[in-house]
């Protein structure tokens, strides 16, 4: 499979959870597993190509900046996990809303974890090209 076709069929799977009802766990729970499997094929894609080839010093140099730009945002809107407030009580359904925002904290990590091995993997290559 090449890199193409994994990042359409990423872009398919995050179409079809963007659109599931937000009580359909077991479907959300296959698409992302669907979803890691991808992920991990187009890193291992990437790790067995060089995707910098052909790129300037400045032109990754100026993504690596983006991507850091990115993640700082992110971390600065990332709050705590959902706690309840009250006196113990919680109406009908927050339970199901406190998953989905947990569910949504862990898929923000993850997407940061990746920029920031990408930004690592730019200046690996960035230092590679200074030394030979």
């Amino acid at each position: 499979m090449e890199l193409d076709e994994i990042l359409d069929a990423l872009g398919k799977v995050q179409k079809e959870l963007h659109e599931l009802p937000s009580d359909a766990w077991a479907e959300r729970y296959r698409l992302q597993k669907h979803q890691d499997g991808l992920r991990e094929a187009a890193d291992a894609f990437r790790s067995q190509h060089d995707p910098d080839e052909g790129r300037s010093d400045e032109a990754l140099r100026a993504e690596a900046a983006s991507l850091e730009r990115r993640m700082k945002a992110m971390v600065g809107r990332t709050g705590g996990l959902v706690t309840s407030k009250g006196g113990g009580s919680q109406s009908p359904g927050s339970g199901a809303m406190a998953a989905l925002e947990v569910q949504g904290k862990q898929q923000q990590a993850r997407e940061i974890e990746r920029m920031a091995a990408r930004v690592n993997q730019i200046k690996v290559a960035l230092d590679r090209r200074r030394s030979t």
